[in-house]
């Protein structure tokens, strides 16, 4: 206990994650190390607006929804994997301000957490309207905050969700998710 104080809090949440993801996860010691040193805040940081669309759209749309090239990509963009695959997700963090990136494991899902901060909500709209223009709102829900039909018929939501009592704290969520 007294090591875990000595490190304090956030570094002990991240051991804990590094040391419980290892027996399931690609992640080289290296990347376990990295994951162990990374504070505990950057896991789910404060993104400006601009980082979390630019985030979303490079490890989202501009990927194949095949894991193993979003996975790659990740790495290069030196995110770390926080353990295996656990419920059917895997997340990637990096210690600067980016978003973290979580991938479902049947790869239809994509999402970018960070911690809610000005401007996101505004940014998310303008980037709905400007990369699906002929998105459609859904019918609202108590499972998001906001959501949108891509196009017409097409097996494609955007989602906005919101968490107040996250690990982050007031965590926002942009979601791609394929049916």
């Amino acid at each position: 206990m007294r090591v875990l104080a000595i490190l304090g809090r956030g570094a002990a949440v991240a051991l804990a994650i590094a040391v419980t993801g290892c027996a399931s996860s690609d992640a080289s010691f290296g990347e376990r190390q990295e994951l162990a040193n990374m504070p505990a805040r950057l896991m789910v940081p404060a993104t400006r607006p601009a980082t979390l669309i630019g985030t979303f759209s490079k490890h989202c749309l501009e990927t194949p929804s095949d894991n193993a090239a979003r996975t790659a990509l990740l790495r290069a963009s030196d995110y770390v994997p926080m353990g295996g695959w656990s419920g059917g997700t895997r997340r990637f963090v990096v210690a600067d301000l980016r978003p973290m990136v979580i991938l479902s494991e049947t790869g239809r899902t994509c999402a970018v957490q960070a911690a809610a901060r000005s401007g996101q909500t505004n940014a998310i709209a303008a980037e709905i309207a400007r990369t699906w223009p002929q998105a459609r709102p859904l019918a609202p829900s108590a499972a998001y905050e906001a959501a949108w039909e891509t196009a017409p018929g097409q097996a494609e939501v955007v989602a906005l969700l919101r968490n107040p009592r996250g690990p982050g704290q007031n965590e926002i969520t942009l979601a791609l998710m394929r049916r």
